[in-house]
């Protein structure tokens, strides 16, 4: 049994198929290296995309659990989001006071531009605005 090697491939339009046959020892060599590319590539594909459908599977679960946890503990989490509001606008407010006890006391010039003018009202109803 003598072994045999052929393989086939084309280079564009111009060029057409190309046919290469390979007989003996070259034959030989040809399938192992063809037996390892294809291997190879074929593993690193194959686990790439094993990692790929992993990780979009754990997303997704990952998300339908979330929805779950915030299906069951809405109020706890309304408190918990609610409560990091607050603390991330504390330090602002709390400029505010300061900006405004400190406050300049001399002449203001938006104090001027609108001396006769009539206030607007602290809380606006709905049918004021």
């Amino acid at each position: 049994m003598a072994l045999y090697y052929q393989s086939e491939f084309r280079l564009g339009r111009r060029f057409g198929r190309r046919c290469r046959s390979y007989t003996g020892f070259s034959a030989f060599v040809a399938i192992v290296i063809d037996l390892t590319f294809g291997l190879t590539f074929g593993l690193i594909f194959e686990l790439l995309s094993g990692l790929i459908a992993l990780t979009l599977r754990l997303i997704v679960l990952t998300v339908h659990l979330a929805v779950h946890l915030l299906k069951v503990h809405w109020k706890i989490a309304v408190v918990v989001v609610t409560t990091v509001v607050y603390i991330l606008t504390l330090p602002f407010a709390m400029l505010h006071q300061v900006v405004k006890r400190v406050k300049w006391e001399g002449r203001d010039w938006r104090e001027e531009a609108h001396a006769g003018s009539i206030p607007k009202p602290d809380w606006g109803l709905g049918r004021e605005l």
